[in-house]
């Protein structure tokens, strides 16, 4: 026997096997497949997001812009009850007015009819 039987051919060890190439790029396509199915899931899912977060945005503006109206309309609300309180406090000023005029009116009265029964009670 020879040297060159027992050796391989330098040749032989160049050449890939075609069911390894077959299989690898079979492989190589699953891959592909598969990772072009995540990225489409990972779209959508980050598209859904998105529009969630939009809508949580547009909700949480309309909210606080709600809020920022009741609470105008509140302050509104309290600046008119005290406009009306300072009004009614001003009315209660000609009350008093009103009240010092009904006794000294009630004073007249008892000293009238002080004076009366007294010349009443001396013409008798």
């Amino acid at each position: 026997m020879t040297d060159n039987t027992k050796q391989p051919n330098n040749n032989d060890n160049l050449v890939p096997d075609p069911s390894i190439l077959t299989d690898l790029e079979a492989h190589a396509r699953s891959i592909a497949s598969n990772l072009d199915m995540t990225l489409r899931d990972l779209r959508g899912s980050l598209h859904g997001m998105s529009d969630l977060t939009s809508e949580s945005m547009q909700v949480f503006n309309n909210i606080v812009t709600s809020t920022c109206d009741q609470v105008d309309s509140a302050i509104r609300s309290t600046y008119a009850m005290l406009a009306k309180a300072e009004e009614f406090s001003e009315s209660m000023n000609g009350m008093q007015n009103i009240f010092q005029q009904i006794k000294d009116v009630k004073q007249l009265l008892n000293d009238f009819e002080l004076k009366l029964t007294s010349n009443i009670g001396q013409q008798k």
